[in-house]
């Protein structure tokens, strides 16, 4: 890669940018984590098991460091060294003691007790609390997808057709998707999800509501495809779930569930398990049933 000619551009693009401006616009912060406490706990009213956390307030970052602030655990190997980003949990932090320079906040992964047990066997206070500052890198990480998913495709023989992007714009936010493939005279509607943040095992399978549709849950006859980022689960922006926005009440070996109450919407959360069944490893796998 000419890194040269990367960052010339990148600079010719975007007027008073300057090294630690690119550097806090495309890299979130990490942050070491001073303790975390492993009691499982449920509060009054609420349905989410938690676990508690608390991180040292350093000058360097003390301006990110408020209440309601959430950011993703991520493993000491890709922090200090060569290894791979992973989420490891969900984070909130909830009360900030700036007098004693501690910051407490809520660890938050799955449905259940057992399974934000299990993900807090895989953390520990060697990993890292990281906060995405501006947002930016998230949006990078959903175009460099959806920028790989494109290629994946045209690699495996396929037409593919950016659309607009007309988010805010439309009436019916819900029939909106980004790509068209087309193969051997057949084109297909693909719509470009990830996984669920607080439990990776776990499609997020959700869009905006509108005027039409009292759901934030995917609309079935909205898309053909769902092509599901890995990402989080693997780190890799190329590994992709692919499944057929069908139901099963339609299609009962490679339908998807419906979401509960609402006739023709998928629900919001399914397992993602590659079985080549209902999720495929490969488009082609997908494209014929």
């Amino acid at each position: 890669m000419n890194y040269e000619l990367l960052v010339k551009n990148i600079l010719k693009r975007y007027q008073g940018m300057n090294e630690e401006a690119f550097r806090a616009i495309l890299c979130p912060t990490l942050i070491p984590i001073k303790k975390i406490v492993n009691n499982v706990f449920l509060m009054p009213g609420q349905q989410h098991w938690r676990a508690s956390f608390q991180i040292e307030i350093k000058e360097e970052y003390a301006d990110l460091i408020t209440e309601t602030r959430e950011g993703i655990f991520v493993p000491s190997s890709y922090a200090l060294g060569e290894g791979e980003w992973k989420n490891l949990a969900k984070g909130r932090i909830i009360n900030v003691d700036r007098e004693n320079h501690i910051a407490y906040g809520e660890i938050l992964f799955g449905n259940t007790k057992e399974e934000l047990e299990e993900a807090l066997q895989r953390l520990s206070e060697e990993d890292y609390f990281e906060i995405e500052e501006y947002g930016i890198s998230e949006k990078i990480t959903a175009s460099l997808i959806e920028y790989n998913l494109a290629e994946l495709a045209k690699k495996e023989g396929y037409t593919v057709t950016k659309l607009p992007n007309t988010r805010g714009k439309a009436a019916d936010l819900q029939d909106e998707y980004p790509f068209e493939f087309t193969k051997n005279g057949v084109t297909k509607r693909i719509q470009v999800k990830s996984l669920w943040l607080q439990d990776t095992r776990y499609a997020r399978l959700i869009d905006l509501k509108s005027n039409r549709y009292l759901t934030s849950s995917c609309k079935f006859d909205a898309q053909d495809i769902f092509a599901v980022s890995l990402y989080p689960r693997t780190g890799n922006t190329m590994d992709f779930a692919f499944a057929k926005s069908i139901s099963k009440t339609q299609d009962p070996l490679h339908g998807l569930e419906e979401a509960r109450g609402f006739t023709g919407f998928v629900t919001q959360n399914p397992e993602c398990t590659i079985d080549n069944t209902v999720w495929f490893d490969t488009l082609d796998g997908v494209w014929e049933v």
